[in-house]
């Protein structure tokens, strides 16, 4: 559930196109990344591509390192859906999560999530990787509105974490 400032409950956005642009272009670079994986891809021309014109470059190694800890981390089957999907999976909304607490300085939120997911070491793993492409969104002006995210991250939006 999203919170609106006055903490009431709002549903979450279920279409991709209803999403900001930095969550639009985080679950599409996750399916995208997904897409390639599953071809056997290690890397991806498309996704490079994609990075590249977001000034985002020098962040797609945590971007991979993030995704193929859990890749082969998982302790369940996630649902992020293909790249032409227009409905936006749960675990991509926790995504959205994961990135916005990291973002707005609660790790904890992060990890939480990361440990629902991921077996404990994976989860310790990519914790460092969630947290450096976090903060490479960020600086590429990509910064992703805790207030709208998924779970409504826990944090003080009158510090940010990044300066």
């Amino acid at each position: 559930m999203i919170q609106q400032a006055d903490h009431t409950p709002l549903e979450a956005p279920s279409a991709i196109c209803a999403l900001p642009y930095p969550e639009r272009f985080t679950v599409w670079a996750a399916r995208v990344w997904i897409e390639c994986f599953r071809a056997n891809n290690p890397t991806c021309p498309r996704l490079e591509n994609m990075f590249r014109h977001a000034r985002l470059s020098e962040h797609l190694g945590p971007f991979y390192a993030f995704f193929t800890l859990v890749a082969h981390g998982a302790q369940r089957k996630l649902d992020f859906r293909c790249p032409g999907c227009k409905n936006v999976g749960e675990d991509e909304r926790l995504l959205l999560t994961i990135l916005a607490a990291q973002q707005w300085g609660s790790p904890a939120t992060a990890d939480s999530i990361l440990t629902d997911w991921l077996y404990r070491s994976a989860a310790r793993r990519a914790a460092y990787p969630a947290r450096m492409f976090a903060h490479g969104l960020a600086e590429a002006g990509l910064i992703l509105d805790c207030q709208t995210s998924p779970l409504g991250v826990p944090v003080d939006t009158e510090k940010h974490a990044m300066h």
